[in-house]
């Protein structure tokens, strides 16, 4: 009995995808990219104004952990977000 041929045939994975051809391109194009629309100068300042003057939801939780602060004093982490879990 003889040995099996155990070999493998080599594919040039770059030589394949050329064999293929072009990619269909589903997605938008870098010409898409650089012709959409922009936000005039007056609108960028706008968005960095609202973005200076902060979140809302981070002055309410700001203004919470003060009344924490006032009740109990200066308290860890873990003691402050448990009293704020059962607040909520």
């Amino acid at each position: 009995m003889g040995k099996r041929d155990n070999r493998v045939a080599y594919i040039n994975p770059i030589a394949a995808a050329r064999a293929r051809g072009p990619a269909n391109n589903a997605g938008p194009t870098i010409q898409d990219y650089l012709s959409r629309p922009r936000p005039t100068w007056e609108e960028l300042k706008e968005q960095l104004e609202k973005k200076k003057k902060g979140s809302r939801a981070l002055a309410d939780f700001e203004d919470k952990m003060n009344v924490v602060r006032l009740y109990y004093g200066d308290l860890n982490y873990p003691q402050i977000f448990h009293y704020i879990s059962f607040q909520l």
